[in-house]
């Protein structure tokens, strides 16, 4: 895959190939939990926790055990709950684990949008296209562009960027990471590709490589 191909792409399958072996099993395992975000209102408890579990998961929050004592705790495996299901899968993520999720989210929204496939085929692909697209975004906010990394300068790094980071990741309040970019640019930094990410709207999500880049996570 080419630079030109990761931001232009419309499918996230090639862009999840194309990281195999360069991806965290934490940054897979947050898209794959952004991706089931994304049809949260067709998930039913206790799937839902099984979701919040598998993000608890991914930043060592709770153990193997827990997470596999969650996901026990469920049963009824519909085309939305195979998406979680695939998002909470063991200790070692590989990025077929997050294409998985990413799959049966997008067939989700279809099957929704779309009753009665495959007379709706149209309507059916549409509405999946859609979803890969909102799939390749956050892909895209997750591991930014892989050919151009950045580096985050110590100086930049005061208590109140910190802080705010810290916040903004922990209570999901992604409408305060233009503050953020303030905050950076007051510390003396002048990355655009920081910048113009955290000035963005988005989307943004856990895992977002910017936030990643301060809070020092992989």
């Amino acid at each position: 895959m080419t630079e030109a191909e990761w931001l232009a792409a419309t499918n996230p399958t090639p862009m999840l190939i194309f990281l195999r072996a360069k991806a965290s099993n934490r940054k897979l395992r947050l898209f794959s939990v952004a991706c089931c975000c994304r049809i949260k209102q067709l998930i039913y408890s206790p799937w839902d926790k099984v979701l919040e579990a598998a993000e608890q998961f991914a930043d060592g929050l709770i153990r193997p055990n827990e997470l596999l004592a969650t996901r026990a705790g469920a049963d009824a495996v519909h085309g939305e709950t195979m998406a979680v299901e695939a998002a909470a899968a063991s200790d070692h993520f590989p990025s077929k684990n997050a294409d998985d999720a990413a799959g049966y989210a997008s067939e989700a929204v279809a099957r929704i949008v779309a009753p009665g496939y495959p007379q709706n085929l149209i309507a059916w692909q549409t509405a999946r296209m859609f979803e890969e697209l909102a799939q390749c975004a956050i892909l895209r906010d997750i591991f930014g562009n892989p050919f151009r990394p950045v580096a985050v300068e110590r100086s930049w790094l005061t208590s109140t960027v910190l802080l705010l980071t810290e916040r903004i990741y922990q209570d999901r309040a992604f409408d305060q990471i233009p503050i953020l970019a303030d905050a950076l640019q007051d510390a003396g930094c002048g990355n655009d590709d920081i910048l113009n990410h955290l000035r963005s709207d988005g989307p943004h999500v856990k895992g977002c490589w910017a936030l990643d880049l301060v809070l020092g996570k992989s």
